[in-house]
């Protein structure tokens, strides 16, 4: 093996780095990096006019403010279907939501000003965000495919309000 990877000022210079980029992933100031957030989608909506849970966004130890999620959707038969995003452990819910129209493979981005507790205040590390869609008008049917969940800055989500924030966005590279 070489000497210079036996140099113990290379190993701390290593260590350092890896000091100085996990510090950097958790530091809330502008130029951070976003927190990725696990998303799984379920199957089988059922319709109905009722919100009912097609999406859950896991936000245990969430530090960023605003919840971005965008997902890709497909409504097929006719009318539209509405999606909002709830929180399950508070009960709160984005008042605002999207109404989406027949169509294949459609992305969505929503973003919520998401006020959570302090990390050292919380109940748990366990939170999720529910993505909750239900019929509109008409007969639709749905899926809701994976989509990318993170915790993001206002600086990266400067329109992200209380309310929720909807918009339609092209896919993501590699989807």
């Amino acid at each position: 093996m070489s000497g210079a990877l036996q140099s113990p000022s290379l190993g701390r210079e290593f260590a350092e780095l890896r000091r100085r980029l996990d510090a950097l992933e958790r530091n809330p100031a502008k130029g951070a990096r976003d927190e990725p957030l696990p998303m799984t989608p379920y199957e089988g909506w059922p319709g109905g006019t009722g919100f009912r849970a097609v999406a859950q966004i896991g936000i245990g130890g969430l530090n960023r403010p605003v919840i971005r999620l965008d997902f890709r959707a497909s409504v097929s038969g006719s009318g539209f279907v509405e999606f909002r995003l709830f929180d399950a452990d508070s009960g709160r819910a984005t008042s605002s939501v999207v109404a989406l129209g027949v169509g294949s493979g459609q992305w969505i981005r929503a973003e919520w000003l998401h006020t959570l507790d302090p990390p050292h205040t919380r109940a748990g590390t366990w939170r999720r965000v529910l993505l909750q869609a239900r019929q509109s008008v008409g007969s639709p049917a749905l899926a809701v495919g994976l989509g990318l969940a993170s915790g993001v800055s206002t600086t990266t989500a400067p329109g992200a309000t209380t309310a929720g924030s909807w918009s339609a966005v092209t896919a993501p590279a590699g989807y």
